[in-house]
């Protein structure tokens, strides 16, 4: 990828209506995005398919109950990135 072009994926939960902003770091990485002030709040590793990892990026925001929602919902997702994005748009409500 250009170092010069940021690429971001923007996901709306259907319910909530929330959006979250995602920048896409590789195929493997992508940041969370704050959706008022596009803080970096998590990192987000999805390089294996059976484990994703998260990585606060903030002191203030725990990640318990947001990454067991993830877990949880993205079990089926198997390495899909949409369908992965999906379920963390959805859990991500818990800390935002």
């Amino acid at each position: 990828m250009d170092s010069n072009v940021e690429l971001t994926l923007t996901a709306t939960h259907k319910v909530t209506g929330k959006k979250m902003v995602y920048r896409l770091i590789d195929n493997q990485k992508m940041i969370l995005l704050h959706p008022i002030t596009n803080e970096s709040l998590i990192e987000i590793d999805f390089s294996n398919p059976d484990e994703v990892t998260f990585h606060n990026l903030t002191q203030d925001r725990t990640l318990d109950d947001a990454g067991k929602c993830v877990w949880e919902c993205s079990r089926q997702c198997k390495g899909d990135f949409i369908c992965f994005a999906s379920c963390s748009a959805g859990c991500a409500t818990i800390i935002i």
